[in-house]
């Protein structure tokens, strides 16, 4: 009110002078003028401003609060406000309504054991990778709902909208790193962070979401299905070297595997992160992997379903790869002015190409039996009864869990159409997505694709993709010893037989 009133006060002093300065400059003799005044306006204006900033300056420091507050896990995260000290009375709340109601839905664990998965501070995102210590952000992310309904949440920037996240907890690499591991050589936490169990690839377009889904529905696999930090370092730190990116690769990964209760950690990646591959598997020499390819009309139809100008194969194509101009036979110019359908075909060849030179690498390497080359049209049997058992070497799946892996297979997540909330008291079969509605049910479009494809988009794939698609088809025989895996694709698991199917 004082600011309101001194700012009043200087314009009605302002408008009085410039009322009287003609009549002082009318008058002719000095002796006739009157006597300089105090400058009020420019006081009560000085006055006005200072206050004004001060107020300004005031209102923010209490926005702010204190600078930062460090938690138990060394942390850096804003000092409690008023308000958000009510946001997190209310989301604490609403936790204890959700684990409330969640009691008897509680999945089955071991010899008489119910639990609901736990969260954790899990990296959402990561900058400045190529400049000194990259900074990450962390949330605690709703693992829980995710296992529960993968469908629901199919990509991660899914799950971290349904987590509502917000700014959530931001921290240097190596800060949070070190701190992890001095915590486990104090041994407050002896659980060491797990160490990745497969990495899923993909041409696009071609299946590896249904992958991801069907992982994640094992309440003790740790599922990201296309988080930002991992693909920051790969792809957009191209100022570092190899050995700089696979360090930072293995420190990240130590805090994205940081869970006080998953067993295994999956991981699928964007597809163009397939030509930057190699640093990640020198940092993970162990870890076994799978590239999803598929016949390639059926990839480009899916590309182009809604439109070329929204193909996600033409997201390069105003500035080509080298690769796929190499693949086009020309330079990069020309490359960015052929038609759509060849650059499509181009770019999808680009990644074949590089999957296919990823496995001769491990080969040359001594790890052969890392790489795993899977046809579409194997899915998705082949993930069940091949890919987890005799590839991801995972034996300990009994016959619920890879029921539910099924049950998950039948819907089509990318639709993003809600699906039945689970029955309160169901069990873990029950709960998992499988009486969905007609329209949102996956199901076979291959013949379809086939049937509607342009005679363009028909000789791109051929001329183009062709000769890549047989070579991948001959390297998943090599590596299964003659077996396509095709017979897989819808392979009952046995005992359920005469069982009828969870879609029907």
């Amino acid at each position: 009110v004082m600011q309101i009133f001194l700012w009043v006060v200087a314009f009605a002093e302002k408008q009085r002078s410039a009322a009287t300065r003609g009549g002082r400059m009318r008058r002719s003799s000095p002796a006739q003028r009157p006597k300089k005044r105090v400058p009020v306006m420019q006081i009560f204006l000085g006055v006005a401003a200072i206050g004004t900033l001060y107020s300004v300056g005031f209102a923010v420091g209490r926005q702010r609060g204190p600078p930062t507050s460090v938690d138990d896990d060394g942390v850096k995260e804003p000092a409690p406000s008023s308000s958000r000290l009510r946001q997190r009375q209310r989301h604490a709340s609403q936790v204890r309504k959700k684990k409330k109601g969640s009691r008897e839905v509680a999945f089955y664990l071991g010899a008489n054991k119910t639990a609901s998965v736990p969260s954790f501070w899990a990296p959402t995102e990561l900058a400045h990778a190529g400049r000194g210590d990259p900074r990450v952000t962390l949330c605690e992310l709703d693992f829980d709902g995710y296992w529960r309904n993968p469908t629901k949440t199919p990509m991660f920037r899914d799950l971290v909208s349904a987590s509502r996240c917000g700014r959530g907890k931001s921290g240097s690499l190596d800060d949070l790193f070190g701190d992890l591991v001095r915590r486990k050589g104090s041994g407050k936490n002896n659980k060491p962070p797990l160490e990745p169990s497969g990495f899923v690839f993909h041409e696009s377009r071609v299946g590896s979401t249904l992958v991801a889904n069907m992982l994640a529905s094992i309440p003790t696999n740790l599922v990201y299905s296309e988080s930002a930090p991992p693909p920051t370092i790969l792809n957009h730190c191209t100022s570092c070297s190899m050995d700089r990116k696979v360090d930072l690769l293995r420190k990240l990964f130590a805090l994205m595997g940081n869970s006080p209760f998953h067993t295994r950690l999956y991981y699928k990646f964007q597809s163009i992160t397939v030509p930057s591959m190699a640093p990640l598997l020198l940092a993970f020499p162990k870890t076994p992997w799978i590239f999803v390819y598929r016949e390639p009309v059926q990839v480009m139809m899916s590309h182009f379903k809604h439109g070329g100008r929204t193909a996600p194969c033409l997201r390069e194509h105003k500035r080509p790869r080298r690769e796929t101009a190499d693949i086009l036979e020309t330079d990069v110019a020309a490359a960015s002015r052929v038609r759509p359908e060849a650059y499509c075909a181009a770019h999808l060849a680009m990644l074949c190409e590089a999957a296919l030179d990823a496995a001769d690498r491990e080969a040359r390497r001594g790890n052969a039996e890392n790489a795993l080359l899977l046809n579409y049209e194997s899915l998705p049997g082949a993930l069940v009864h091949y890919v987890v058992p005799d590839h991801f070497n995972v034996d300990d799946y009994d016959a619920d869990d890879k029921l539910r892996m099924l049950d998950v297979a039948n819907v089509y997540s990318k639709r993003r159409k809600a699906l039945p909330a689970a029955v309160e008291g169901a069990t873990p079969q029950q709960d998992a997505p499988s009486a969905v509605a007609p329209d949102v049910t996956w199901g076979g479009d291959s013949q379809a694709k086939m049937d509607a494809a342009s005679t363009e988009i028909k000789a791109a794939a051929n001329d183009i993709m062709r000769p890549r698609y047989d070579r991948l088809l001959d390297a998943t025989k090599l590596r299964t010893g003659g077996d396509d895996l095709r017979r897989y694709q819808h392979m009952p698991l046995p005992g359920t037989e005469d069982l009828p199917s969870s879609s029907s």
